[in-house]
């Protein structure tokens, strides 16, 4: 009977450990979901912005193709943010 109580109490150990560790990982998560949400609206905003400016302004031709170089970044930095994984 003792060996009984001895690897109960082993196991509830164990499993306040485990759910420490689970405490702390969903915490981590969260974080890192709000970081992630942050990146997304700061990319929508930056699209925004040269949607905005290339329906309002001509621009020459050497500032079409520096904001056609900025739209590829955000773009790149979008698909970098939407695969981001965690784990």
């Amino acid at each position: 009977m003792e060996k009984l109580q001895a690897t109960l109490v082993d196991v509830e150990k164990d499993l306040e450990a485990v759910t420490l560790k689970k405490r702390k990982i969903i915490m981590l998560l969260n974080k890192y979901q709000e970081k992630l949400f942050k990146g997304q609206e700061d990319v929508t905003i930056t699209e925004g912005g040269i949607y905005t400016i290339e329906a309002n302004h001509r621009l020459p031709n050497d500032e079409v193709e520096r904001l056609a170089k900025l739209e590829e970044a955000v773009e790149t930095s979008s698909q970098e943010i939407i695969s981001f994984k965690l784990f």
